[in-house]
């Protein structure tokens, strides 16, 4: 029996093809869609994650003095605000605030949700950090050192519970206190005249501060929380100041490489800055040398990605450098604790040096004289001073 093949019309055939290829177009279009939808929902977790990782770094707060009284810090650090212009009364929230045995993270008392409002309040802060280093002159000139001691512990106090697991803004701000704090201990030492008691404490306390001290790496996960938030909320206004003096990022375009999908080119954004910021995190706890090689790095991707992705273009990661800052305070703090025990007991500590090894020294008949190698990463032998910001360097008499 043999079977006849029947003419097909072209247009059915047409028609068979056509309709193949919406189909194949529609299950497509279909599969992006879910898969946009998807990155979309688990945009918020991965933003999330980031906080969640900093809390997971945070550090027993130390307790500067004796005798601490229950109640969060926080609670009385907000009263010393509204009273800056009677600095008797702000000194004293300052003080019981200190001695607190709890503080929640600033980023949680202060602003919940995201650094503008603490941006507005970093100007009182400072305010109440000068206060406080008046009192501690004052108290020095009248010969009471340990009163001058404690107060400027104080100010220590309050600048490690600003920088605790907060907003970039904030972590700014307690560096800032922090710097205030031990140029204000460091005159108190170099002085000359603390008593061995109250020099002893001085480098037990300081030694707490220190073991308690955290890198940048919690300040760098909020961060990229934060920006997330902003990407993703349209709210790129809140970055202003927060990473660079730049103009602000321009919004998020989609692209081809997007599917033409805002939504997933504000995900694909996300997750190259959450990236970057984490492995800056990570590296803000190695050596100054790695830490340096790999900002290098970063910034190589970041101009090789960010032609493709309009929202990276401002956000300063083409000037990302390794924390300075945080390490030469580190650095100052160490070199009042060698000072401290130096001058009570003649015994000459040694530390590392947030830049190198070790912190540097020589001794003399009449000075003891510290250094840090510095973010040069070459010992000078302590020719610059203090204050320059380059090198760490404190000298005082035997």
């Amino acid at each position: 029996m043999k079977f006849r093949l029947r003419n097909v019309a072209p247009w059915k055939i047409a028609a068979l093809i056509v309709s193949s290829f919406a189909v194949l177009v529609l299950a497509v279009w279909g599969w992006i869609y879910m898969t946009i939808e998807r990155r979309w929902s688990e945009m918020d977790r991965a933003i999330q994650s980031p906080f969640e990782e900093a809390r997971a770094l945070e550090q027993p707060r130390p307790l500067l003095h004796e005798a601490p009284v229950s109640g969060d810090a926080w609670d009385s650090y907000m009263k010393a605000i509204p009273h800056l212009d009677d600095p008797k009364t702000a000194l004293e929230h300052l003080h019981r605030g200190a001695r607190c045995d709890v503080a929640t993270s600033p980023y949680e008392a202060v602003a919940p949700d995201a650094s503008p409002r603490f941006e507005r309040m970093k100007e009182p802060w400072y305010e109440l950090a000068r206060l406080a280093v008046l009192k501690a002159e004052n108290l020095r000139k009248e010969g009471r050192a340990a009163g001058a001691t404690d107060t400027l512990l104080d100010l220590c106090q309050l600048g490690r519970d600003l920088a605790q697991n907060g907003s970039p803004t904030a972590w700014s701000c307690g560096e800032e206190v922090h710097r205030m704090a031990f140029d204000g201990l460091r005159n108190l030492v170099v002085q000359g005249n603390l008593p061995k008691e109250v020099l002893l404490r001085l480098e037990r306390t300081l030694r707490s501060l220190d073991e308690s001290s955290h890198s940048r790496a919690s300040d760098v996960l909020n961060a990229a929380a934060l920006l997330g938030r902003a990407i993703r909320n349209d709210r790129l206004d809140q970055l202003r100041g927060m990473l660079s003096e730049d103009p602000l990022p321009r919004p998020p375009v989609p692209t081809w490489r997007s599917a033409w999908s805002l939504r997933l080119e504000k995900v694909k954004s996300f997750d190259l800055v959450a990236s970057w910021l984490r492995r800056l995190a990570v590296a803000e706890s190695h050596s100054w040398t790695a830490s340096k090689e790999e900002c290098d790095r970063i910034r190589q991707e970041v101009e090789a990605r960010a032609a493709s992705h309009s929202v990276l273009q401002n956000l300063g990661f083409q000037r990302l450098r390794p924390d300075r800052h945080s390490r030469m305070l580190i650095v100052k703090l160490r070199l009042l604790r060698i000072a401290s025990r130096f001058l009570a007991t003649g015994e000459v500590l040694e530390l590392k040096d947030p830049f190198g090894t070790k912190l540097m020294h020589s001794v003399t008949e009449s000075h003891l004289k510290l250094w840090s190698v510095a973010a040069g990463g070459v010992d000078i032998g302590g020719d610059v001073v203090w204050d320059a910001g380059i090198d760490g360097v404190l000298e005082v008499r035997r």
